[in-house]
């Protein structure tokens, strides 16, 4: 496992003494490549699809429609949490916990606005708690689905 899999799943595992940097000051820029970014934007949506589909279930939608509202609203965000986040970290020397912070506050932000544009009648409330639940669930699940 390198650095950037130990960055993913912090959580679950104990980190790798040479990978301790991550978690304490400046961190190197570390991007993944397209191929393993791909795979994290699909492993993303399936784990979020779920989630928005019981939170739109009142408006009676295909499960086509939400696929395609699943993939607008990450295609919205995804790239941001993966590059820009950790560009502006690596710039601006945030701890890991500060990207973190910054970067899951705006996914689920903007993902709710995005559902309120898209859904007129969905409420502030429901598109707020779809857009944390969803967010939450893919970053915890995911992370620990990334460290095997």
């Amino acid at each position: 496992m390198d650095c950037s899999d130990q960055a993913l799943v912090f959580l679950y595992s104990k980190i790798n003494p040479r990978c301790a940097f991550l978690f304490s000051g400046y961190e190197p820029l570390n991007l993944p490549g397209f191929g393993p970014y791909l795979l994290l934007f699909a492993l993303t949506n399936l784990l979020e699809f779920p989630i928005y589909a019981i939170a739109l279930r009142s408006l009676h939608l295909p499960y086509k429609k939400i696929l395609q509202t699943v993939l607008l609203i990450n295609t919205l965000t995804h790239p941001a949490v993966c590059f820009v986040f950790p560009f502006l970290a690596h710039t601006f020397h945030w701890t890991y916990s500060t990207e973190i912070i910054a970067s899951e506050t705006f996914a689920p932000l903007i993902e709710s606005m995005a559902l309120l544009l898209l859904f007129q009648e969905m409420t502030v409330g429901k598109a707020v708690a779809a857009g944390i639940s969803a967010n939450l669930f893919s970053w915890v699940f995911g992370g620990y689905i990334l460290q095997f």
